[in-house]
């Protein structure tokens, strides 16, 4: 299995123009640090958009679902550090799924990635293209409405409520037109497809001291 765990948070948002690099400097610095120390936590990656280059897409890998509903979780989202509570207003447009990791294939971290957004039922099985060139990885999520939905602090410091989505792919690569293409064409027109690449990763494994 590519993916660390069998539960994922995804989290698509803009930010207010002007603060994109302190966003940067506070997640890579402080926020992805806080949320891989949390008990559960394997694997974090923030990627910035290629088709619109205002977009950003993080994703967290977590052992299961329950991990994002546990205590140590919920303390830290409701006592945001200072630095948060001056970024977190900053950012716009917010989608923030808590998942559950239903099919998970390839090896490694590609250096782009699209994931595609859709309502319904899925059953294609996604194993086969992580053979084809330019292709590293295939995975399929689904969404949790109530897991998502659970009222924090950090949220009440965003502009309006989180958007959460049904079904998640996400297609990830060493050639972006390849990832891209290969996402778009299985998730098919109705699917809200974004393509991005890869901007920082941190591991549980790279904050042992």
């Amino acid at each position: 299995m590519s993916l660390l765990g069998k539960g994922a948070m995804t989290m698509w948002h803009g930010v207010k123009p002007g603060m994109g690099a302190d966003h940067d400097d506070w997640h890579s610095h402080e926020h992805i640090r806080e949320r891989i120390e949390i008990p559960g936590f394997r694997r974090g990656r923030r990627c910035r958009s290629v088709d619109d280059g205002g977009g950003w897409f993080i994703l967290y890998e977590v052992d299961d679902l329950s991990v994002l509903s546990s205590s140590d979780y919920l303390e830290r989202l409701n006592n945001p550090s200072a630095w948060s509570q001056k970024i977190i207003p900053a950012i716009t447009d917010m989608n923030r799924t808590l998942s559950t990791v239903e099919s998970s294939h390839g090896v490694g971290v590609g250096g782009f990635l699209s994931t595609a957004r859709f309502a319904g039922g899925f059953a294609e099985d996604l194993s086969e293209l992580v053979k084809s060139a330019g292709i590293t990885g295939a995975h399929l999520l689904r969404g949790d409405e109530t897991v998502s939905r659970i009222n924090t602090k950090e949220k009440s410091l965003r502009d309006r409520p989180d958007e959460v989505a049904s079904g998640i792919i996400i297609i990830e690569g060493y050639d972006a037109d390849s990832v891209g293409k290969t996402c778009a064409e299985v998730a098919g027109r109705d699917a809200l497809v974004n393509h991005f690449q890869l901007n920082h990763l941190i591991a549980e494994a790279d904050l042992v001291s």
